[in-house]
């Protein structure tokens, strides 16, 4: 009892000349300096921007986690690629082809053949 009433007296002594600093520091700080008005912001922030390229090529590593089936405790882990070939003919048209290979292993069950 009597070390939680040194803990609780402590505490609250601590907190007091926290506070009492922070306020001491607060009162010394200089005040607030005058802002100067900027400039108004261009109405779009893309507009000196020029895009016309006519291909875009991307190329990368991928991986994929999942469950394979509901009585399986092993889940199927996957690693392959990623690739993709886009071909602009506007600036908001284009066709683009995508290749994906994952390739990895899962558990399986046991069946009754042993296989």
């Amino acid at each position: 009892m009597r070390s939680t009433r040194l803990f609780g007296l402590a505490f609250v002594a601590i907190t007091f000349i926290i506070f009492s600093a922070s306020s001491w520091a607060q009162s010394q700080a200089s005040p607030p300096q005058r802002t100067v008005s900027t400039p108004a912001a261009p109405v779009s922030a893309l507009a000196g921007v020029k895009y016309d390229y006519r291909w875009e090529l991307y190329g990368g590593f991928a991986y994929s986690h999942f469950n394979a089936g509901p009585n399986l405790l092993q889940g199927a882990n996957l690693g392959g690629f990623d690739v993709q070939a886009a071909r602009f003919f506007t600036p908001r048209w284009a066709a683009v082809g995508n290749v994906r290979g994952y390739y990895g292993t899962s558990g399986v069950v046991p069946n009754p053949y042993g296989i």
